[in-house]
């Protein structure tokens, strides 16, 4: 079967940032999986940037992805009616598998992206918690600011870390303790012993 109207392709953001294109579609051209695929990566590309940095993509872009992505799956769902208008006389199955095996595609490849980004903010965040850590050790003097490292899991940085190794060195317990958990470290019996810990992982060397 092939497309009775053509589908255009939607233009790119006006941010001028990354989107994941869906080719334009031609009258004739003969369905494909591939076109479903393509607008749903362009869909889930635009509501993830809508989602978390809406600066890149506006709500009419979002919008113009999801009417997209209908009128694809709208085009090839109508194989799967004309097919149940012939196949109905003949008592079998009118509803293909096809779309499910298309839809189960999409579903594989987004957890793949997930795992891709998910694995590239982790090592994005070793790579900063080891400059900021390279920062720490090359501080000479109590009095310099102490630099707070993010936390690996997901980019956070400690509220009460304190400024300078002077405060450090007159923290109490309780704000050392806090701050050994943030960081998933276990604490040890001394509050000396916890603080060489945290200075070590802060990667000070005084």
């Amino acid at each position: 079967m092939a497309y009775s109207s053509p589908i255009p392709a939607l233009p790119p953001l006006q941010s001028g940032a990354f989107d994941s294109h869906a080719p334009a579609i031609a009258v004739g051209e003969p369905h494909h999986n591939d076109h479903v695929i393509a607008a749903r990566k362009q869909l889930d590309s635009r509501r993830h940037d809508f989602r978390l940095h809406p600066q890149l993509v506006t709500e009419a872009e979002l919008v113009d992805a999801e009417k997209r992505f209908h009128q694809v799956m709208t085009a090839q769902m109508g194989v799967v009616e004309s097919n149940h208008d012939v196949m109905a006389d003949e008592d079998t199955d009118p509803h293909p598998d096809w779309v499910q095996l298309i839809l189960n595609r999409i579903d594989a490849q987004r957890q793949q992206l997930n795992r891709i980004e998910y694995q590239m903010n982790t090592f994005s965040r070793q790579i900063l918690q080891e400059i900021q850590r390279s920062m720490n050790r090359n501080i000479r003097n109590t009095w310099e600011p102490l630099v707070p490292l993010v936390r690996i899991e997901d980019g956070t940085i400690p509220s009460n870390l304190p400024a300078t190794m002077e405060e450090f060195s007159k923290a109490r317990a309780p704000q050392i303790n806090e701050l050994l958990q943030f960081y998933h470290l276990e604490a040890d019996r001394t509050l000396d012993d916890r603080k060489k810990k945290l200075q070590q992982y802060l990667g000070v060397n005084l």
